[in-house]
């Protein structure tokens, strides 16, 4: 158990920009559970409300709309841990998706992936 959610549970996580960090919130009652600068998560998907988008893109406001979802290894207090692998970001005025950084091909899951500071770093495909 860390920080009062056991590894292993499932979870949605999401960037919090107000707190620079990351919030957890369960699945099913969609209530935040606790913060983190860095989770990993196995089992991801990636997720993007197209009515929250086009919110963001009419409003000019961003919302809760895009989530990352899966099973919770661990947390940690570093924002930018070592972490080899491709770096996946989603922005709503440039991408209906998330994103990889440099080729920009669609990701909608991965086996590992690593929350940190920069973004989605995904280990394993």
């Amino acid at each position: 158990m860390i920080d009062g959610i056991p590894i292993g549970s499932e979870v949605e996580v999401y960037r919090n920009i107000r707190k620079g960090t990351y919030s957890i919130r369960h699945p099913k009652t969609k209530r935040v559970i606790g913060h983190a600068n860095t989770i990993s998560l196995k089992d991801v998907t990636f997720k993007v409300s197209e009515a929250g988008r086009q919110r963001v893109l009419r409003d000019k406001r961003k919302n809760v709309h895009a989530i990352v979802r899966g099973t919770l290894l661990g947390l940690w207090d570093s924002p930018d841990p070592i972490c080899i692998g491709d770096l996946v970001k989603y922005n709503p005025y440039k991408n209906d998706s998330f994103v990889t950084e440099h080729s920009g091909y669609r990701v909608f899951a991965a086996s590992i992936v690593v929350l940190t500071g920069k973004g989605a770093i995904v280990q394993k495909w």
